[in-house]
């Protein structure tokens, strides 16, 4: 990080959260104004290395708070320079586990619920409006039994989630891989260069490779 980037983001920054967090949780942790960070004792924010860095409620334009709240034991795993973006929030509850891999991000006003394990892998962009879950936060009995139980999600490298997408629990989405505005996932697994959307879902066509315009 050279000194014009952290000029141009330090208005943007909550100083004495910014500096409590990344003291207390041995990395760096940008904490935009007006953001809300509820961790339990037993929670944690871990980096995969020195070069981990989490961007919490600080989009590069403006400023505008995001929410964390991580239960007992839950986990936040971060790698290289994620970005969780204003309005969004996160909730990772007891024994849970969230992963956010490498320039992978969160953009504005979505939604993760995580009470199992939710993985996000290397460079995947998720758009705003997003809601990821992987519980249905009531269980449902038949005879005492649950018949709905917490699944894991997991989302590859490089993968991207357009506008107003919900997926639920029990969904995994291959790399290289792009859902549409508007579309459900329930429990699929989307394959690799594939092109997905719509409720109900369906694949539109194949793909070799996505990027900035």
């Amino acid at each position: 990080m050279n000194l014009s980037f952290f000029m141009k983001i330090l208005p943007k920054l909550s100083l004495h959260k910014t500096i409590y967090y990344s003291l207390k949780y041995k990395g760096v942790i940008f904490v935009g104004k007006g953001t809300k960070v509820n961790i339990a004792r037993k929670g944690r924010v871990l980096f995969k290395n020195r070069k981990s860095s989490l961007y919490l409620g600080v989009h590069f334009s403006t400023a505008s708070g995001a929410t964390l709240d991580i239960f007992e034991n839950g986990r936040l795993v971060v790698a290289k320079s994620v970005g969780i973006h204003r309005g969004t929030k996160i909730v990772i509850k007891k024994n849970a586990q969230l992963n956010m891999g490498a320039e992978s991000f969160i953009n504005e006003n979505s939604r993760v619920m995580c009470s199992k394990k939710i993985t996000i892998g290397n460079n995947s962009s998720i758009s705003w409006n997003v809601n990821i879950s992987d519980t249905d936060s009531h269980g449902i009995y038949i005879e005492k039994k649950l018949i709905n139980p917490n699944a894991e999600i997991h989302i590859g490298n490089k993968v991207w989630i357009c506008a107003n997408t919900t997926i639920t629990k029990g969904t995994i989405i291959e790399s290289n891989c792009i859902v549409g505005t508007n579309s459900l996932v329930v429990g699929k697994r989307l394959y690799s260069n594939n092109i997905y959307a719509g409720n109900p879902l369906k694949n539109i066509k194949k793909f070799d490779e996505w990027g900035e315009l």
